[in-house]
């Protein structure tokens, strides 16, 4: 009994390392919000221009990201304490968005047709991405 325990407390503590690898703050900076904010704008009109029918699924987490930083912006409280939760909650919403299933990831977009439209898409989402990169993963090359 107590070995299947620790082996419960031993996948908590992985689930753990795996979420703080994954990012559940970012090495954002306040001053980074305005552009982050342009960033996801950018993206979102790109995504709009393109899409036939229903927005796709993760277009909903770029909403909420643009939507809390203008919170943020126009609402001030107590501004350290509130920055950490909102780099808490944009960085849990952009990996919304990056669902392996339904996120960004699995977007077929630009599988065939012009490499025009497919390389600006690519280009716009690594614009939103540098902002969510951890330290270690520039190091290692595994942003996205």
């Amino acid at each position: 009994m107590r070995e299947f325990s620790a082996g419960k407390t031993a996948g908590k503590r992985g689930k753990e390392e795996k979420e703080n690898r994954r990012g559940s703050t970012t090495n954002l900076r306040k001053e980074q919000l305005v552009p982050l904010h342009d960033a996801l704008e950018n993206l979102m009109r790109f995504v709009r221009e393109r899409q036939c029918g229903r927005a796709p699924y993760f277009y909903r987490y770029l909403d909420y990201m643009k939507n809390n930083i203008e919170i943020f912006l126009y609402i001030r409280g107590n501004p350290e304490e509130d920055f950490r939760y909102l780099d808490k909650i944009l960085c849990r919403d952009w990996n919304a968005a990056n669902d392996m299933y339904i996120g960004i990831p699995s977007c077929k977009w630009f599988e065939k047709g012009p490499r025009e439209p497919a390389m600006k898409y690519l280009e716009l989402l690594e614009e939103v991405n540098q902002y969510f990169v951890q330290e270690q993963d520039r190091e290692e090359g595994t942003g996205f």
